[in-house]
């Protein structure tokens, strides 16, 4: 309930409506050579709620409706597909994590291990394959078991065992030019400001 106008406007920017215009361009584009791969940045976030994290959550949802409603619009022509991912520990996350948060997330994956950016990279090179010719219109989930073992990501003790405000702390304090994202979704908004600032949106 702490999110203000302005926080909610620009995770849906970045998230969201950054993906939707890159995804259209390139669909155009794709279209026009005659085929084509999108693979979109989802998050497990998109597909179970978790605390303070409302805008986040909703722009992830976004993305994979998005994904799928591309999927049936561009096919056969294009495939689009998402990938979720749970914890991974990119730059951002590992200066943001202390050690108790890290041993936290780690013992409430199946896995009891947290993701590294090589496992995401892998399943969007597999995804934009040939390999993986036969499927579109799907999320897949990279997250070490987390949704299986029916365990929010914050609960109970551990929630009431950090500051609220630094748990999303990247939201309230980070910069306009670096908005709470992960590293891809950044780039994603460069890209976006590069179409718009020539002409292209």
């Amino acid at each position: 309930m702490d999110i203000t106008p302005q926080e909610w406007r620009t995770v849906l920017d970045i998230n969201l409506n950054s993906v939707f215009y890159v995804a259209q361009q390139s669909a155009r584009r794709m279209l026009a050579q005659g085929g084509g791969v999108i693979v979109n940045m989802g998050s497990s976030n998109g597909l179970m709620g978790y605390h303070y994290y409302a805008d986040y959550n909703a722009s992830k949802a976004g993305v994979i409706e998005l994904s799928r409603s591309m999927a049936l619009e561009l096919a056969p022509t294009i495939r689009v597909n998402a990938v979720c991912p749970g914890f991974i520990m990119t730059p951002m996350q590992e200066a943001e994590y202390t050690p108790e948060m890290r041993r936290a997330f780690e013992n409430k994956l199946p896995l009891n291990k947290l993701g590294k950016p090589e496992d995401v990279a892998a399943l969007f090179a597999f995804l934009a394959s040939d390999d993986a010719g036969f499927i579109t219109g799907q999320y897949l989930v990279i997250d070490g078991g987390e949704l299986i073992s029916c365990h929010p990501r914050i609960e109970g003790s551990y929630l009431s065992s950090i500051d609220k405000s630094h748990y999303w702390g990247l939201y309230k304090h980070a910069k306009p030019s670096h908005p709470p994202a992960e590293e891809v979704e950044i780039r994603d908004l460069a890209v976006y400001q590069n179409l718009l600032e020539g002409g292209a949106l």
